[in-house]
């Protein structure tokens, strides 16, 4: 008796609560997670390995996971090998005929932009939240519109504004951290306000690379995988073998050199007034870390970006001879074709050459344990295989796979889709059990929507 008054209770509770929040996802998810079970995974970082000695107090992990973020770029750096050094970043790149120059912005354009703020960002070291801007847009867009046209008109970004609060995340197994910026969200409206303005000269002139789906209107994940496996599917009609190389970018992002970013700008037009305050928002930027509550001292960061890598990266399709890149930001494969299997493996491992000579010329590096290759084609061709050679970079071997997760779709060699369905079909099948265990505290059109 007294069990049952306690499950139509809860059935009472859920039912209600999916009710009032009808028109709130987060809250529905969160309780669907509440019911299966799924508890979110603890921020909380006891202990770390540093130096050989093991650490525990949090003002003294803040520090540590500090200087290891702030100092990893360059690390990996100075890691590479010292070859290449005939080789400038500037062979790849042609000096644009057009001019670009930052205009002055409009109240209109900031109020737009925050009325557009998501709520739910977290927020920077300001400690400004997203709907406190949100709810004032009205009143305070003239003087941001003011603040942003005088640093626009100086060349001057706020120091303030470039101070990030970095915060490190465990991504699936402990020992493997993710690590979170967050800039002030006033900050990040000024960088949207620069960011249209460049991205749209990018693309009325052509200067972005038309492979690359990251960071641009009209672009996503789908389109790069609809584009790169209607090629894949086409050649494969032709009779012909697609050789395809998954690169793995190493912390890319953590990696960008400011100097070469910024010359990068004026090959693609940036005038000199342009230049001086893109190169004030690049250089002496600096980081906190939050752990476990408390807030390291600030660091410098010498190299790396929060915005630009799309230009720093969009030209390095003009390395290759033999093969055609398609990009997702740092997300890269590159697909070589042909109807011999030497063929294309001498074609791949040319350009996967010219690709680590671009990389060292540009101060990035690869994971080669992590990069995986494999060959898509039809049964027959699969079949008839013999002899394959080895795909290698800087004389070490890339590993040969059947099937590659990319951009969250497992691909097999054969295009099938197999491998993919059985993966969801297996996520499915756990979620219809956890929901199927607590069924009768969802409503119906809860259930419907799982």
């Amino acid at each position: 008796m007294c069990n049952n008054k306690i499950r139509q209770a809860k059935t009472d509770y859920y039912h209600q609560y999916f009710k009032t929040n009808s028109g709130n996802p987060k809250e529905i998810w969160k309780s669907i997670n509440e019911l299966m079970s799924r508890n979110a995974k603890s921020d909380e970082i006891s202990h770390l390995t540093c130096n050989d000695r093991v650490i525990s107090d949090s003002a003294d992990l803040t520090e540590c996971f500090n200087n290891h973020f702030a100092e990893i770029g360059l690390k990996l750096r100075s890691d590479e090998p010292d070859e290449f050094n005939n080789c400038g970043f500037g062979d790849y790149l042609k000096q644009a005929d057009k001019v670009f120059t930052l205009h002055l912005t409009t109240p209109s354009a900031v109020f737009k932009l925050l009325s557009s703020l998501q709520e739910g960002k977290a927020m920077g070291l300001d400690e400004i939240p997203a709907k406190l801007l949100k709810c004032a847009a009205s009143v305070i867009s003239d003087s941001l519109c003011n603040l942003f046209n005088c640093s626009i008109a100086t060349g001057v970004f706020p120091d303030d504004w470039k101070i990030a609060k970095v915060k490190p995340l465990h991504k699936g197994d402990a020992k493997d951290l993710l690590l979170t910026s967050v800039l002030s969200a006033v900050s990040k409206i000024f960088e949207r306000i620069i960011y249209d303005q460049l991205q749209a000269y990018l693309n009325e002139n052509g200067l972005i690379y038309d492979k690359q789906s990251g960071f641009r209107p009209v672009h996503s994940t789908t389109s790069t995988l609809l584009d790169t496996t209607t090629e894949w599917l086409s050649n494969m009609d032709k009779g012909q073998l697609n050789s395809v190389v998954f690169l793995d970018l190493a912390k890319a992002f953590d990696m960008v050199d400011h100097e070469i970013l910024l010359s990068k700008l004026q090959i693609y037009g940036v005038d000199s007034m342009s230049l001086n305050w893109f190169k004030s928002y690049l250089f002496d930027r600096k980081q906190k870390c939050s752990v476990n509550g408390l807030v390291s001292s600030e660091r410098l960061l010498l190299c790396g970006v929060p915005q630009g890598f799309l230009v720093y990266i969009n030209d390095l399709p003009s390395c290759l001879q033999h093969s055609t890149a398609r990009m997702y930001a740092d997300d890269t494969n590159i697909t070589t074709t042909g109807m011999s299997i030497k063929e294309i493996a001498s074609g791949a491992n040319t350009d996967l050459e010219n690709i680590r000579i671009w990389l060292k010329a540009n101060k990035l590096t690869l994971n080669v344990t992590k990069m995986e290759y494999m060959f898509i084609a039809s049964d027959s061709n699969l079949d008839k295989m013999r002899d394959i050679p080895y795909l290698v970079l800087g004389g070490k071997p890339i590993r040969r796979v059947k099937v590659s997760k990319s951009l969250g779709i497992f691909i097999d060699e054969r295009l099938s889709w197999r491998d993919h369905i059985d993966k969801i079909s297996k996520t499915i099948c756990s979620g219809i059990s956890g929901v199927y265990g607590e069924r009768v505290c969802y409503p119906f059109n809860i259930t419907y929507n799982i």
